[in-house]
Order: C-alpha cells, then structure tokens, then sequence
C-alpha cells in the first residue's frame, strides 16, 4: 500500500548555546567528573538568543552537559530516565581503538553520578564479546537502544561483531544498578559474507511477562526480531528459534523503531529500498512472531514519503493509535494500519527532517519529536511539540519548534524522554572540533 504525505510550514526559533570563551572553548558545560566542572556559556549569563527560555538553565550548565569518553567517536543514542530522577544515556565510544557500548549516568540536576560504574566518573564502556581474550573485543559494537527493568538494570541493545565469523549481529548488554556488568549476549543470523555496518539490533522493548524484543536488521539486509527470556537467553517459542526476519523488498530492509501494545503485538517501523530511493514502513507482528494479517496488507504497510530515509520513529498513543515519523512528516496510523486523516491539517504534520525520535507525553498524548536540522550550513539539535492530533503546539518555542545550535559543526539529537514533570530529555551527540564528538543531554521546559 502506497500513500502520499501532506507537508505545512512550520516556524523556527533558532535558541543559540554561544561557545566558552573558558577552558576548552566548549559549549555548555564539558563534564569529565562527578563535580560537573567545565566551562560556561560566555559571560556567565545562561543561554542566550530567541526562545532561549525554552531551555531548562539550572540543569547542567546552562541547560546541558557534554561528556567525553574518548577524543573523536562519542555519540548517545538512547535515553532513559529512572524512577528517582536520574538519567541514563547510552551509545558508543572508542576503546583500543574500536567501538563499544557506553553509558552515562546524570543526576537530576544534569551533573555526572560517580556512584555509576565503579570508576568514580560516571562512565562504563564495554564490548559484547572477547573471543581471543586480548582485552579489546572482536570488532566495533554499538549501542542504539536502552530500556530500563522494573528491578533497576539496563538492558542496552545494538550492533556486535561476531570476530570467529566476521559478521554483524544482535548485541545485548545488561548492566546492574550500579553500572557494573551483569551479562552480555550475542544473536547471529546467517553469514552473507561480510558486515554490514546497519545490521544489527536499532530498538528495544520489554513485555509486561519481563521477555526482551530487540529489533533490527539481519545480515542479509532483512527485518529482523528476537526475542530473550528474562535471562537473556532466546526464547525458542518466538519464530524459529526465537529469531524472526522478514524480507520486505527485494533489497535493503531495516527495522528502525518498535513498540510493543498491550496485547503484546509488536509494532515496528523501518523503511525497504524501492529502486534508487527508500519507502516507509510499517509493520505488527502477533505475540508468537507471526506478521499480523489483520494489519495493513498481510501485516505490512508501505507507503512513499518525502525524502529517502524512510520512517526512523514510532510512537504508540493512549489510544493505541501509532504515530510514525517519516520523510520530513509526521503522520498516524489507527490499530488496523489505516491512515488516521484526521491526524495534523490533511492527515500528516511537517517536521524537520530527519526526526530521529518520537515521545510521547503522558495523560495528555502530546507529540515531542527531535532530530537534526539538515537544512542548515551544520547540523542542530531540534525539537518540535505537536498536540496529540498532530498541531504544532504555538506555545513551544516559536510555531511548536526550537533549534539548539551547540557545538562548531553537525549536532544530532538522537533520542528523547519525558520527565514525571514533563520536562524534556533530549540526547544526541556534539561536535566540538574536528572529528570531536561528545555525549550531549539538554533538558527543555514543556510549553505552558
């Protein structure tokens, strides 16, 4: 199934973080301790610029925080948010000069939790596997999606390699409370002959019965799922042998989002290669793995979207209604798969684009979505506020948009988590010089 997508003008406000003139000429405060220590914005004044009230300056300083792990190769890609306040990050960073999994733990007021992984610094890397035991891992593992278990562990999902057979595969991480590892699993899927660098799991979802869903894409380019039992082993009643992989087309297909209903459907979206170009899609697997053929067409919706990427976020409203981020819009889909045409002004709401992340905000199903603002000369943080039936929230920012510029070059947002107090979480990383990237959190006031 093809549809088109409406686009509407939105308008910008761009909120301006000026560099330090301090040490290390760093935007926002550069935390590498517990003590939060870093540089300020110039003048000591908070953030300035347009909309700059947007910006919650009493977290970190002056409204976020960077962190560092190595020089060159620190990007966050998941947020979450525990029960007393602290924040989790997680993403990837360099270690003997190749990637691996890493968090970091903030605490409400955005400063560094030395009490998170046993260094005193707030930090943990790891590998998913060490098959020669030399202390380095097999290869670049990366970290893409984390979830928080009602005991308190991390579950951390993403991309490993597979050193004895040079493939990707599902990598899957769980930490204790503190930070210090509990266990770490590898999934391998059937050797192709190479590794594809977006293989690998790109989203995590926990049932209400505690088993763990990673979604991703398989080796052979495929849409693929397992499932895990609360002790990280596969659960062999999901698919075939607790892996399900789906071709979509017949070339590139990826799983970039899921979430889970409360019938224990599995909604994911993800976009198929469609000749030179990539469409949108969709999809809802039963419990047991099977495509949901009460959903869409066979289970499957694919439809044409402005841009190629695809859709990359995916959100399930109070009414179990599905939101999807997709080429420059944002549009939503009813529990059957039928477009909601009610959604925005014709049926869709125009976005940034790429939108990296959808969230929505409790009790009222208000739509934050973040991304990076491509448009411009370099990249920025950007977050937009929709009404839960897809208007652009006048209130937030200027016309429902805030642009946050931060570092010297390309800024992404790459996740988003709303507090108990609805303020908004977003994560991603900055660019601070050249080939210097760095874990970035910046904490946003709701609107009115």
């Amino acid at each position: 199934m093809r549809t088109g997508v409406g686009v509407k003008a939105v308008a910008v406000v761009s909120t301006v973080l000026l560099l330090s003139c301090g040490s290390g000429g760093d935007p926002l405060g550069d935390s590498n301790t517990p003590s939060g220590a870093g540089s300020s914005v110039a003048g000591g004044g908070g953030p300035v610029g347009v909309g700059a009230s947007q910006i919650d300056a009493s977290f970190g300083q002056n409204g976020g925080t960077l962190t560092p792990f190595d020089v060159d190769a620190d990007v966050a890609n998941a947020v979450a948010i525990q029960t007393d306040g602290k924040i989790l990050l997680a993403g990837q960073s360099l270690l003997a000069g190749q990637n691996v999994f890493a968090l970091a733990r903030y605490n409400a007021a955005g400063v560094l939790d030395g009490t998170f992984g046993g260094n005193g610094d707030g930090k943990v890397t790891t590998f998913i596997q060490d098959s020669d035991s030399d202390g380095t891992g097999d290869g670049d593992d990366l970290g893409r999606a984390m979830l928080i278990q009602p005991d308190g562990k991390i579950v951390v999902a993403g991309l490993a390699f597979d050193g004895p057979n040079a493939e990707n595969a599902f990598g899957v991480a769980r930490f204790n409370a503190d930070g210090t590892l509990d266990q770490a699993v590898l999934t391998r899927f059937p050797a192709v002959g190479g590794a594809d660098e977006d293989a690998g799991g790109w989203a995590v979802a926990r049932q209400q019965d505690g088993k763990i869903v990673v979604a991703g894409t398989d080796n052979a380019g495929d849409f693929a799922l397992v499932r895990y039992n609360p002790d990280l082993t596969e659960d062999l009643t999901f698919g075939s042998g607790g892996v399900v992989t789906t071709a979509i087309g017949s070339g590139v297909d990826q799983i970039r989002a899921m979430a889970i209903q409360t019938d224990g459907k599995i909604v994911v979206a993800g976009l198929t290669a469609n000749g030179p170009a990539f469409d949108a899609v969709v999809a809802r697997y039963n419990a047991g793995g099977t495509l949901d053929a009460a959903f869409g067409s066979g289970g499957v919706i694919q439809f044409a979207a402005n841009g190629d990427q695809g859709a990359r976020a995916l959100a399930l409203q109070s009414t179990g209604k599905m939101v999807v981020a997709a080429g420059g819009s944002l549009m939503r889909f009813n529990p059957n798969g039928t477009r909601d045409f009610s959604f925005g002004l014709t049926g869709s709401a125009a976005s940034r684009d790429p939108v990296n992340a959808i969230a929505i905000v409790p009790q009222t199903d208000q739509i934050i979505a973040v991304g990076g603002d491509v448009s411009r000369n370099d990249a920025d943080f950007v977050v937009e506020a929709y009404s839960a039936n897809g208007l652009v929230n006048p209130l937030f920012g200027a016309g429902g948009v805030v642009i946050t510029p931060i570092g010297i070059a390309d800024d992404e947002a790459k996740a988003v988590a709303i507090q108990s107090d609805r303020k908004i979480v977003v994560v991603g990383s900055v660019e601070t010089s050249d080939d210097d990237k760095r874990f970035a959190v910046v904490r946003y006031v709701p609107a009115p």
